[in-house]
This record gives C-alpha cells, structure tokens and sequence, in this order.
C-alpha cells in the first residue's frame, strides 16, 4: 500500500498558519523561502544589505518591523 503524497496548495493564505514568525513583517518570514528578483542594477543588493543591518538590532524598515537577530547569508559571489 502506498502513502498519499501530502497536498500542496498554492493560494498563500491557505499556506500561512496565523501565528507566522516574520523577520521583516509581511515581506519575509522565518523558516521560508523568499525570491527578491528584479533587473539587474536595480537595488536588491542594496535593499537586502541595510535589511540585513536593520535585523542586527531590529526596529522597523521601510515602514514595516524588523525582528532583531543573526542573518546567514550563503551566496555564489566572490567575499570582495
């Protein structure tokens, strides 16, 4: 007998349980995957870098709360 596979929905409010942990509220939440994509030059390194200086000490960014703590950053660019 084989297991059901589980159902996966793509309607986000089905998918967001009411007590959802934001890192930057509405925009980014903890324990999920989020895509910044845009054109090339158009400021995702720089809105992710002072989001992530923001989370050092939380507080509010860009009219939304931060929540304050460590960020890890894993990326394929060279450190300099």
């Amino acid at each position: 007998m084989s297991a059901l596979a589980p159902f996966i929905s793509f309607d986000p409010a089905a998918d967001e349980p009411a007590d959802t942990k934001w890192l930057w509220h509405g925009l980014v939440a903890a324990g999920k995957v989020t895509l910044f994509t845009s054109l090339w030059k158009s400021g995702k390194t720089t809105l992710l870098a002072h989001f992530l200086a923001r989370r050092r000490a939380g507080g509010e960014f860009l009219g939304q709360a931060v929540a304050p703590g460590g960020s890890l950053i894993v990326s394929e660019e060279p450190r300099d």
